[in-house]
């Protein structure tokens, strides 16, 4: 018969790789631990996701900068044009 007592103080694992946590976690969500390492991954995806969508507007506002700047008579039509369609 084994009289040993379950162990309360369990180490807390990663909720994504699984890792054991000794140390304090980087993020604790309820019983749900986190490590640093991804946490910062997540971070970075989440990051890179934001960027990915907002790439066809930034691509958008350069091409237009281009046409301003080579076109003088127009001024900043578009800008205007922009400042218009928003309102």
């Amino acid at each position: 018969m084994d009289n040993t007592a379950p162990d309360t103080h369990a180490i807390a694992a990663c909720r994504h790789c699984h890792a054991p946590i000794s140390a304090a976690p980087h993020l604790r969500e309820e019983d749900d631990y986190c490590c640093e390492g991804c946490f910062l991954a997540e971070r970075k995806q989440r990051a890179l996701a934001a960027a990915v969508d907002e790439a066809p507007s930034a691509l958008a506002e350069a091409l237009v900068a281009a046409l301003d700047a080579r076109e003088h008579e127009t001024g900043l039509h578009s800008k205007r044009t922009a400042c218009h369609t928003l309102v």
